[in-house]
């Protein structure tokens, strides 16, 4: 098995946990299944594995329940239920986010960017908490059709249950993931369902009897949807913006008209996404890719590598709105496909055509700070500052220090244009990040154990 070990591998490493890529690809050359000792788990790091094993549910299980695993109440939703039980939740839901009205949700979420993104440039601040974070919260009730009184606390109970979602890397972070779960999930039960207001939730409550599903598997895939909307959602705004900072093409997707094509979009999503890994388990003995698996095992699906497998795609680490075919994995396949997928392409689109048209200039104001998470990549900030009055070849904070640089600058007839990019004295692109996670032991379970996602 030496030549399949990955157990050099560290998840939690902070060079990783800041760029992931140079460590899949050296993933991907060592082999497309591989064995980690640590994690005591497959790592499948080609795109067509991962495919097949996402495609597959009946010999990969998302519910560890069926090789003998115990799975507590609060964690069974349509994420980790499979067929035939997950079917009929599954329809529900689709059926629910399917009857709202995206244009308008779009519309709504266009506009409370722009104001988000004018008082940003008003005075500078940080994307992430500025702009992505409560953007994506105010879509996601608006989506739900629900107004809890209490945002922040929905902030927090979300922060604690996707640091739960690497419980097998960091156990400390279980308990508290379950706790918040199960006051979420009280939460959910007490939110009114008229059906008259509209929104996903009322909808349930008006079809739910027909659907034949447990109350506590709906609460808790509705909780499910909300966790998706507040954490993953900004993630994917905070992850596309730095692309933007980083990478002329893709800021060319935004200074060439005021709105991003579905095609940008979805390559945004494929080229730094926040679903970087899934955990499935081996129902019964099997073969892949020459590597026998047996019953039980856990298979750890790296979504982030699959996106970037040049065996699949041309030039995969390269922003190209124009790919087509983009069959990237960021909304997972199959089954369990992302429920939310076409609502949160209309966010990002939404969102970058605010910030397309709001006529204002940006530059990175300090390092961008990632969380320390491989299975949820995202920004715990993204600090930015206006620059209106700059001269051009002048991008430099008060520190002096280099910088990214973003501007979105009204070119003629309003039209967005221009952009500068932050190098060094020698004229290099540069790009800080910080990360400064404490020291963690690995465990033999990890990547989204127990975790709530959009992936359903």
């Amino acid at each position: 098995m030496a030549d399949q070990s990955c157990s050099w591998w560290d998840p939690l490493d902070p060079a990783f946990l800041s760029d992931p890529y140079p460590v899949y690809r050296r993933l991907r050359a060592q082999g497309p299944v591989l064995w980690h000792d640590s994690l005591g788990s497959w790592v499948v790091t080609g795109y067509e594995p991962c495919e097949s094993i996402l495609r597959d549910w009946n010999a990969f299980a998302s519910d560890f329940r069926r090789v003998g695993a115990e799975e507590p109440e609060e964690c069974v939703s349509v994420q980790t239920l499979d067929p035939p039980e997950h079917r009929a939740v599954h329809r529900l839901l689709a059926d629910a986010v399917r009857a709202q009205d995206a244009g308008c949700l779009a519309a709504e979420v266009y506009h409370a960017a722009c104001q988000r993104l004018r008082e940003l440039a008003a005075r500078g601040g940080d994307f992430v908490a500025d702009v992505a974070m409560p953007v994506s919260i105010e879509a996601t009730l608006r989506l739900l059709g629900v107004r809890p009184d209490d945002g922040d606390r929905l902030v927090d109970l979300s922060t604690a249950v996707v640091a739960s979602m690497n419980a097998g890397l960091r156990p400390d972070a279980e308990e508290a993931g379950r706790a918040a779960r199960r006051e979420l999930s009280a939460l959910i039960a007490r939110w009114p369902r008229h059906p008259a207001d509209g929104g996903v939730v009322s909808y349930v409550a008006a079809h739910r009897n027909t659907a034949a599903v447990a109350d506590s598997v709906i609460g808790n895939s509705l909780r499910v949807l909300l966790l998706a909307g507040i954490n993953s959602a900004q993630r994917m705004l905070g992850l596309g913006l730095l692309t933007v900072l980083r990478d002329a093409r893709a800021y060319g997707s935004l200074a060439d008209a005021r709105d991003v094509t579905p095609g940008a979009a979805h390559e945004f999503v494929r080229l730094d996404n926040p679903f970087q890994a899934q955990s499935r388990r081996c129902t019964r003995p099997i073969e892949l890719k020459g590597v026998h698996m047996s019953r039980g095992d856990t298979v750890v699906v790296l979504l982030g590598s699959a996106n970037r497998d040049p065996a699949r795609f041309t030039q995969p680490d390269s922003f190209m709105p124009e790919r087509r075919p983009n069959p990237h994995l960021g909304f997972g396949r199959g089954t369990h496909a992302c429920l939310g997928a076409p609502a949160a392409l209309g966010l990002l689109r939404a969102t970058f055509a605010a910030l397309a048209s709001c006529g204002s200039r940006f530059v990175l104001a300090g390092a961008p700070v990632f969380d320390q998470n491989p299975t949820l990549r995202g920004l715990v900030s993204l600090p930015v500052t206006p620059v209106d009055g700059l001269a051009d070849g002048d991008r430099r904070t008060q520190s002096g220090t280099a910088e990214i640089g973003w501007v979105m600058n009204p070119g003629p007839g309003g039209a967005p244009g221009g952009s500068t990019h932050g190098r060094d004295g020698r004229g290099h692109k540069v790009a800080a990040v910080e990360s400064d996670p404490p020291a963690r032991p690995l465990a033999d379970r990890a990547f989204g154990v127990d975790g709530d996602s959009l992936m359903s």
